[in-house]
């Protein structure tokens, strides 16, 4: 974990950072103690941590394997800064307020080329 220098860096916004780029790096599920020891964090305090994140939608844990991922919706923190045809549309407007409706679920919109998969 990149240690905070004399500037005024919140250390849980630090953490929660290394957090998710344990994660980018390993791209796989983790225990508490594997990312605190990964991380050198007290397990307490990432225990804590990891399960704000999972209380804010942005981890899935998995009771049976007692293990954290992160979950779609930290997929989607940059997506706006990528170009989209969709970009600043009624049609974007319309995926969120279903997004938020459905409580999170997954909106996905497709869209068929050609005649293939028709009858």
């Amino acid at each position: 974990m990149p240690s905070a220098n004399k500037t005024a860096i919140v250390k849980s916004a630090m953490r929660t950072f290394a957090v998710l780029e344990f994660f980018r790096e390993t791209k796989r599920a983790a225990s508490v103690t594997e990312i605190a020891s990964a991380l050198e964090m007290p397990q307490s305090s990432t225990s804590v941590l990891l399960s704000s994140l999972v209380e804010l939608n942005y981890l899935e844990y998995d009771r049976k394997t007692r293990r954290f991922i992160p979950s779609y919706r930290v997929g989607l923190l940059g997506d706006w800064i990528r170009r989209s045809p969709f970009r600043d549309t009624k049609l974007t407007d319309l995926m969120e307020e279903l997004w938020s409706a459905t409580g999170g679920e997954t909106i996905l919109l497709g869209q068929q080329t050609g005649a293939a998969g028709m009858r």
